[in-house]
């Protein structure tokens, strides 16, 4: 059907082009790349999708959203722009060729017409665009009129307002991208294993994809609210300006009988569901919202950093009093391929395709979550909901040849005693809400679209009136902004005062701030208003909010009204009994910020008891402090800024240090930045003369726990004290001359610093990687390397040797035999024919007599054991795999590089556990350092050296480009060439 419209639209298109004449080849041209840019978007929407252009495919595509995901559909993409391409030449060349050609034009229009007629059948090009246009021009209705069209009485829809409601089991849902029915078949159940033993020990309902709800944020929306997403608006913009939904929905009976609602989710912001989820009254969670920091994808983080985050959510639920419901929803089987996570090949076996695998990784998570409630005994009081969001939307996946049918399904452990629906009959996705709510035994009194449908084929009814439910959607939805313009008035009666927006829509009112104290109303990145509080003048620049906010108060009977945005910069008016900001006013204000937020600085003092953070940031970089003192802050035209604390209370020598940098800072005349965390006084008392010469007179009389900010950003010396945390906003300066770097050295000083530098499975040898090899660690040890990885892997007789893994050394040798092998029989066989092969034996010897070398393991995960085999445990560090391994290590003195997963498990503050069990460095993938830098740094400035592999693995990335563009975020690498002296080239 696809493929025969798309060919009836590429002949229309040649004889379209073939009646127009025109004489100018440029326009003849682009005449014909529009044409071609029509059969790109069929083209497109096939390819996609699986289906010609319909409501689905024209109201959620987004050119923004396109591109931010643009890596991900990279085959796609180039598919559509070949076809792009194609279509253009072929309707331009052929349509010219009709023209020419075919001098009788009877042939041309009844092809043309015919064309028309094909593509006018149901399910056509024609026939779907119709549809659309006819629901886009649907026209408005009021909320009582749009519920009436669908033959409900006003009168027995219960109103947000109405409902009561009280809890039963807590609840989680979890939505599946795309995983449908068909995956649990026979044909796929290798993929499937703990979902279909859920399903024995459960029950699972088909469920019916329903009109406009084929896509991730309109099953959402199905889900909440129990309608269809049709709607006038575009799809990916519709809740963006909403404050308020008036359809009574699955939140609001929850929140009414008292639930904590929770939606966790990749990235939020894709597509409009941070909106939409805000608007239904979640607090939505994703990648920006955790303590630990992941590998960031274009979806936010993988599902199983995600799963994990909803364990540590659930754990904290655990004894709560209040009921929960948390949602999640997956992103791993995503049309076309999947978003392969490579850490799930060490777990999982192998699959077919990419798809398929994390069809299979999908299926670990829910058993592992599974695993989870049941271990913490919570599945008692707790029921859960699995379904797929929508079908699977791809043309070219080869596992619908495997599936033994296409639809829905919903998966529970409630008692299907609790459920009205019939187990043997499908549901749709509108009767989800109701299912919930039943199986949670949550009493209530709301009803829900379903309710009121008396047909059978509930999607029938769904598609014959869905221009009604576009209108009841659109004026259920309450909108506005602040966008084109804010009033701030003083009502003449009360002496109130209130703020609109230009359509008079209130805002936020209450009594006339007075004396030393002004009214803060806070707004969204969109300004809508979410939150108004008094404040007082005190604390009006401690705590600058991140978002715009708009300050009102009086001075001596006149209004004053500031409104500002990050970074700070805004406009402040004043007026008897009104203040007015333009649209023009606001728009400069927002342009302003937006252009000085990438060099708007934030710093954070706090205290130990105040249990806040001290940091220090600069547009989206955020460092942490954790150590107590003093953090100078050093600004330069060369890295920006550089950044080191001092322990002024508990160090003598680092204070005298400080005093010493300050002196020369002030000699130098260069801008920084001062800022204490916790307690930072104690040993500045011997130089309090010092710091009042310097004009650090707040500074010379700091007492315990203080806060303290000072700066000479604005020319003169700025200071200031707090108690528990203060904050200051300050802008980058515009051309710091001060080239002179003062805490980090040129990266000139790091070529021959060997301890940035670990030779990588020994070093490389003749271009050969992962020899693990005596010759390679004498070469590599010639070269000025200094700390040599080596891979020990354990042969069947108990021994440990240096190998990758046992697969890879049958490949460097040739053996053919049984893995693994003995430890005779792995030094019988030399690597690639010529290199000697490294037991425990050879390993002790060669670093007896190379005593300036360190040992740094990889894959051996026995700390214990292996460090009491090595000829020195004071040059072994470890490369270790599990938190457990960590604190042993610890207990038995073996210094520690950990690894990257154990690091992802860490609960809490991630610092304070390192230095608990004495971790010196972490080895990360270096593709990890855009996702995790702040973390990094973080270490670094606790000293922890933070080393990065699999350089060399992406094209330009090798150990020279680590050096120059990521020494500094990282102290060091795993290297497979280095040369530290240049005159050995």
């Amino acid at each position: 059907m696809e493929f025969l419209q798309l060919a009836c639209l590429l002949l229309v298109l040649v004889l379209l082009r073939s009646f127009v004449p025109i004489g100018k080849k440029v326009l003849a041209f682009a005449f014909s790349l529009a044409l071609g840019i029509l059969f790109a978007i069929q083209f497109s929407s096939v390819i996609l999708t699986g289906n010609i252009a319909d409501y689905r495919f024209y109201e959620n595509f987004s050119l923004k959203d396109a591109t931010s995901v643009s890596d991900f559909f990279g085959t796609e993409l180039l598919f559509i722009i070949l076809a792009l391409a194609l279509a253009t030449l072929i309707v331009h060349f052929l349509g010219k060729v009709v023209r020419t050609r075919l001098a009788n034009k009877i042939l041309p229009i009844g092809l043309l017409l015919a064309g028309f007629v094909i593509m006018g059948f149901n399910g056509g090009i024609l026939n779907n665009a119709y549809d659309t246009l006819k629901l886009k021009f649907a026209g408005s209705a009021s909320f009582e009129e749009a519920l009436k069209s669908l033959g409900i009485d006003a009168d027995e829809y219960v109103l947000k307002k109405d409902v009561k409601a009280s809890p039963g089991k807590n609840i989680i849902v979890l939505s599946l991208e795309s995983l449908e029915k068909g995956y649990l078949g026979e044909k796929l159940a290798h993929l499937t294993p703990n979902l279909r033993q859920i399903v024995k020990d459960g029950t699972l309902y088909d469920m019916e994809q329903s009109p406009a709800g084929g896509w991730t944020s309109a099953s959402m929306y199905a889900l909440m609210s129990g309608v269809p997403a049709f709607f006038g608006l575009h799809g990916n913009s519709v809740f963006q300006n909403n404050y308020e939904n008036k359809l009574t929905s699955l939140p609001d009976v929850l929140k009414s009988a008292g639930y904590d609602l929770q939606y966790f989710i990749g990235n939020k912001e894709y597509s409009g569901i941070d909106d939409m989820l805000k608007t239904f009254g979640f607090d939505v969670k994703s990648e920006k919202d955790f303590e630990t920091q992941y590998e960031k994808l274009v979806w936010g983080i993988h599902d199983k950093d995600l799963f994990e985050e909803f364990k540590k959510e659930l754990r904290l639920k655990k004894n709560s009093d209040r009921p929960f419901a948390m949602f999640l929803s997956s992103i791993s089987t995503h049309f076309p391929n999947g978003v392969l996570d490579k850490r799930m090949d060490s777990i999982l076996p192998p699959q077919p395709s990419n798809l398929e695998f994390m069809v299979s990784a999908t299926d670990y998570f829910v058993g592992d979550l599974m695993a989870f409630l049941s271990k913490e005994r919570m599945l008692d009081n707790t029921v859960f909901y699995i379904f797929p969001d929508h079908l699977l939307m791809s043309t070219t996946t080869q596992v619908f040849d495997q599936m033994q049918e296409r639809s829905l399904f919903l998966l529970t452990n409630a008692d299907s005693d609790d459920i009205t629906y019939d187990i043997k009959k499908p549901i749709t996705q509108i009767d989800v809400s109701k299912i919930i709510l039943e199986g949670a035994r949550v009493e209530h009194n709301a009803k829900f679209l379903t309710d009121f449908i008396a047909d059978p084929d509930k999607n029938a009814f769904l598609s014959r009136n869905n221009t009604h439910i576009l209108r009841l959607n659109d004026a259920a939805l309450k909108t506005f902004n602040c966008k084109d313009g804010i009033i701030v008035e003083v009502d003449a009666t009360s002496g109130n005062f209130i703020v609109k927006n230009h359509e008079g829509i209130i805002v936020a009112t209450g009594d006339m701030p007075t004396g030393p104290n002004c009214h803060r109303v806070l707004f969204d990145e969109q300004l809508r208003p979410f939150e108004d509080k008094s404040i007082a003048f005190a604390h009006i620049t401690k705590d600058i909010p991140e978002l715009p906010y708009l300050d009102i108060f009086t001075i001596e009977n006149t209004v004053y009204a500031s409104l500002k945005g990050k970074p700070n910069f805004g406009l402040t008016k004043k007026g008897e009994d009104q203040v007015v900001f333009e649209k023009s006013d606001i728009d400069l204000i927002l342009e302003i910020n937006a252009s000085q937020k990438e060099n708007f600085i934030r710093i954070t003092s706090s205290t130990y008891n105040s249990k806040k953070g001290s940091s220090f940031s600069m547009g989206d970089q955020n460092i942490r402090i954790t150590r107590r003192g003093l953090t100078m802050v050093i600004l330069n035209s060369v890295k920006k800024y550089e950044l080191k604390t001092f322990d002024t209370y508990g160090s003598e020598e680092e204070a005298a240090e400080f005093i010493s940098l300050l002196e020369q800072l002030s000699q130098d005349h260069v801008p920084y930045i001062i800022f204490a965390h916790d307690s930072a006084h104690k040993n500045l008392k011997p130089f309090s003369e010092n710091l009042e010469d310097l004009g650090f007179h707040a500074l010379a009389g700091l007492k315990n726990r203080e806060t303290y900010i000072a700066h000479n950003l604005s020319g003169k010396m700025v200071e200031e004290v707090g108690d528990a945390s203060i904050s200051e906003g300050l802008p980058y300066p515009k051309s710091p001359t001060n080239k002179k770097l003062y805490f980090t050295s040129p990266i000139s000083d790091f070529l021959k610093d060997t301890d940035r530098f670990i030779a990588h499975a020994g070093g490389s040898i003749d271009n050969l990687k992962y020899t693990n090899a005596l010759e390679a660690l004498d070469l590599n040890y010639q070269k000025g390397f200094r700390l040599f990885e080596l891979d020990i892997s354990e042969t069947k007789d108990g021994h440990f040797v240096a190998t990758h893994d046992w697969k890879h050394w049958a490949t460097q040798t040739n053996y053919s035999g049984e893995l693994p092998v003995s430890r005779a029989e792995f030094l019988a066989h030399k690597i690639y024919g010529k290199y000697t092969p490294m037991d425990m034996e050879a390993i002790n010897t060669w670093f007896a007599s190379h005593k300036d070398a360190v040992l740094v393991t990889d894959k051996i995960n026995e700390p214990v054991k292996f460090s009491e085999m090595f000829v020195d445990k004071n040059r072994l560090q470890m490369e270790l795999f599990t938190l457990d391994a960590v604190e042993k290590a610890a207990e038995a003195n073996v210094s520690t590089l950990i690894s990257a997963l154990p690091l992802s498990k860490i609960q809490g503050d991630k610092l304070d556990y390192l230095k608990k069990n004495k971790v010196t460095a972490v080895a990360v993938p270096r593709t990890n350092i855009p996702a995790q830098k702040e973390l990094f740094k973080t270490l670094g400035n606790n000293d922890i050296k933070v080393y990065v592999y699999q350089v060399n693995v992406e094209p330009g990335k090798d150990e020279k480009y680590v050096l120059e563009n990521e020494i500094g975020i990282v102290y060091g690498m795993y290297a497979d060439n280095w040369i530290f002296d240049p005159e050995q080239k």
